[in-house]
């Protein structure tokens, strides 16, 4: 990725984009976390569909052992539960901590009270 020198001088946080067209959404980007000089690419979140706790089933048809790449399958996944765990995904990718589970990992839960999908959250290293 080439970058202008203004941005290399500037101290201030920014988010640079190296995709096909120069577009923000549009084609595959490579997002790269601007601070000074230093770079660090976004982690990659893996989200799973882990346990149903609702009487109901899901209105998406989402099944349990379902999973998503966050930045290229997140359209794929309910918005409802997309509200809950953008979020959550944002303090994961950007050195946050969260709340461990009794499972030992990350999970949120769908605001539907009568579906009550449980999603697991997680880094991965791709």
């Amino acid at each position: 990725m080439v970058l202008h020198r203004s941005l290399l001088r500037k101290k201030t946080l920014r988010h640079c984009l190296n995709s096909s067209n120069g577009w923000p959404g549009r084609g595959k980007s490579n997002v790269v976390l601007c601070i000074g000089n230093w770079y660090m690419k976004k982690t990659k979140i893996k989200i799973t569909l882990v346990d149903q706790k609702g009487t109901l089933g899901c209105h998406r048809g989402h099944k349990i052992g379902d999973c998503w790449d966050y930045d290229t399958e997140r359209g794929l996944v309910c918005p409802m539960a997309m509200h809950t765990l953008f979020p959550m995904i944002d303090i994961l990718r950007y050195g946050g901590s969260l709340s461990v589970s009794r499972a030992g990992d990350y999970r949120f839960c769908c605001p539907d009270a009568d579906v009550i999908n449980v999603f697991r959250i997680e880094k991965t290293d791709d």
